[in-house]
């Protein structure tokens, strides 16, 4: 997985690749926010995973433009 910094100039396969990481992670999460909830690391984790995809987004938006 990229640096956040590094999607400055990731390509479209970088993007893809660590939004598909991204999507595994959130699925193994949500799992178990149904079954107990999530604790505080949890949800750190998953406001990480949240720049990264907001990052992801912006660089893919620049690549198709």
């Amino acid at each position: 997985m990229l640096d956040l910094y590094q999607y400055e100039t990731a390509t479209k396969e970088e993007c893809e690749l660590d939004l598909a990481d991204i999507i595994d992670y959130l699925d193994k999460y949500l799992t178990n926010l149904c079954n107990r909830g999530l604790d505080s690391d949890e949800i750190n984790a998953l406001e990480k995973k949240g720049e990264r995809i907001i990052e992801i987004a912006k660089r893919l938006k620049e690549i198709k433009e």
